[in-house]
């Protein structure tokens, strides 16, 4: 898959807001190492961050510059320039949190610390249990 990120121009083909390139600069900055991860496995994080969480989970203030645009940003309201940085940023945090298998967590059947098996609290008459 190619990546075509979005420029501000409202590209019909765009399909994120970032390249990998932009995605190992963000992480080198906050010294997060994502070598054991392929071209591949990078891009279609990015790919997932940016159409299956960011746009699809978010609304922008303003309509689409163009109807054809690939992505939801950016807008008659919400420029380019305005809302870049913050995008691409967004773009690359929750690309690496689904590399990390973080993004999309099946809240069900686990938490921070894991799956679920049984946990019981009691204190004097209250109690709750979660299985």
């Amino acid at each position: 898959m190619a990546l075509v990120p979005e420029d501000g121009t409202g590209l019909a083909a765009a399909n994120c807001y970032i390249d990998e390139s932009e995605l190992d600069a963000y992480a080198l900055l906050r010294n997060i190492d994502l070598s054991a991860y392929s071209t591949q496995q990078k891009e279609a994080a990015i790919f997932i961050s940016a159409n299956d969480f960011i746009d699809a989970l978010h609304c922008y203030k303003g309509v689409k510059i163009d109807e054809g645009q690939g992505m939801a940003l950016y807008t008659d309201v919400v420029t380019f320039d305005i809302a870049s940085k913050d995008i691409k940023n967004a773009n690359a945090c929750t690309a690496i949190l689904q590399l990390q298998g973080l993004l999309f967590v099946q809240t069900s059947v686990a938490d921070k610390d894991g799956e679920i098996k049984s946990q019981q609290d009691k204190l004097d008459v209250l109690e709750t249990k979660v299985e």
